[in-house]
C-alpha cells in the first residue's frame, strides 16, 4: 500500500521535469525580452465591416498570422444597411520589441455592404501595421478581385481596395 501511494506524486514531478523545456524556450526570464510565440486579441473601427471588427491573431517569431471581422452600418442617405466583413492578414515584422512592432502585410477581404451598390467587395493587397503600447493602426491598399458596374471615375475607385483599422490590441507578449 505503501508503494502505490508514492507513484501519483513521482508520476507528477516526473511530467514537471520533462516539460520544463518545453514552455521554458518560449518564457524567457528576462522578462525586458518579449516571447516569440504569442496571441493577440483586440478591438478596431474600420475594415473590413466599415465598423467595429474583432481581432485575434498569433505571432510565430517574425510572422504574424490574424484574423478580423464585425458588423457596421453602410450609412447611404437613402438606404440605412448593415454591412459585414471578414479579413485575413499575413504580416512579416520590420521590428519587434516588448512594446512596439512594426510590419508589412498581405491582406485579403471581403465585405458585404447589404442593399448598398455595389453590393459585395472582396479584395487583396498589402499594408503596413504598427503596434505602439497597445495602440494598432493598419493602412493598406490593394485591388478589388469581383467585378463592378460602375462608370468612369467611379469604376476606376471601385477597383481598389482599401484597409485601415486603428483601435486597440493587447498582445500577450
Amino acid at each position: 500500500m505503501y508503494r502505490g501511494s508514492l507513484k501519483l506524486p513521482m508520476l507528477i514531478v516526473l511530467l514537471e521535469i520533462c516539460t520544463v523545456p518545453l514552455w521554458a524556450a518560449d518564457n524567457p526570464t528576462d522578462k525586458s525580452q518579449p516571447r516569440t510565440n504569442y496571441p493577440v486579441l483586440g478591438i478596431v473601427i474600420g475594415t473590413p465591416s466599415l465598423g467595429v471588427n474583432a481581432i485575434a491573431g498569433y505571432d510565430f517569431g517574425p510572422i504574424e498570422a490574424r484574423v478580423s471581422g464585425g458588423i457596421g452600418n453602410s450609412d447611404n442617405s437613402a438606404n440605412n444597411s448593415i454591412s459585414w466583413g471578414v479579413q485575413a492578414n499575413l504580416g512579416y515584422k520590420l521590428t519587434d520589441t516588448k512594446n512596439t512592432v512594426s510590419q508589412i502585410e498581405l491582406f485579403g477581404n471581403y465585405v458585404n455592404l447589404g442593399n448598398t451598390s455595389p453590393s459585395e467587395i472582396a479584395g487583396m493587397g498589402s499594408d503596413f501595421s504598427l503596434f505602439l503600447y497597445g495602440f494598432f493602426v493598419s493602412l493598406g491598399l490593394g485591388v478589388n478581385l469581383l467585378p463592378n458596374h460602375l462608370q468612369g471615375l467611379e469604376a476606376i475607385a471601385g477597383i481598389l481596395n482599401f484597409d485601415l483599422q486603428i483601435g486597440y490590441v493587447y498582445r500577450f507578449n
